[in-house]
């Protein structure tokens, strides 16, 4: 780190670690289609900050510790507000206590230095969680979209399978699962081929 560029991705980290205030105000105001578009913004900064360091050499402890907390505060009071505004969906709520159970756990073994590194399983769940949370503000933005709640509520599970598999992986008694990564690449370079970019992922 050299500089003040890491301010750069740390500061779209922590507006991404308030921005749930905005995107709860606009879905409580029906505003549903900007919301939904905010949330996946911000939910894509999950991945922006991160480049960003990596790739300007940009990487701090702040940013870390910061990158983590933004997770959290993103992810629990947005999967509150899909299990508020779909009338407390029972699937939500099993899976948004289990998630907020290893949200809490995980910022506590960090907190006396028991996890060193972030296992696979945990950063494929965060990606899905993070999807599954957006798209649970997609079917109130379009009726024709009615569609996308089965897929976010199978998202939400899917993560807290993770979670509760993350779990398993540090306390030692499951093997990791591959590293997501080149997947997660392929698909990012895809998206942006086809509108017309050309960027990349930093390489490991």
């Amino acid at each position: 780190m050299s500089g003040y560029g890491w301010l750069i991705p740390t500061t779209i980290t922590v507006i991404r670690g308030v921005s749930f205030l905005a995107i709860m105000y606009l879905a409580y105001a029906s505003h549903f289609v900007t919301a939904a578009v905010l949330a996946a913004v911000m939910a894509w900064t999950d991945k922006l900050d991160g480049d960003l360091a990596r790739g300007f050499k940009w990487e701090s402890k702040a940013g870390a510790y910061a990158d983590i907390i933004a997770d959290k505060l993103f992810c629990i009071p947005l999967t509150y507000l899909a299990y508020d505004m779909r009338g407390g969906d029972r699937i939500i709520l099993i899976a948004g206590i289990i998630l907020f159970a290893y949200h809490v756990l995980t910022l506590s073994l960090r907190a006396v230095g028991t996890i060193f590194q972030t296992s696979n399983a945990a950063k494929t769940k965060m990606c899905v969680e993070m999807t599954a949370i957006v798209l649970c503000l997609v079917p109130f933005a379009s009726e024709f979209l009615a569609w996308v709640e089965y897929v976010a509520l199978s998202g939400l599970c899917f993560a807290a399978t993770l979670a509760f598999w993350s779990a398993l992986i540090y306390a030692g008694l499951l093997p990791d699962i591959p590293n997501p990564r080149p997947l997660i690449r392929y698909w990012y370079n895809r998206v942006l081929y086809t509108i017309g970019l050309r960027l990349r992922l930093p390489a490991e």
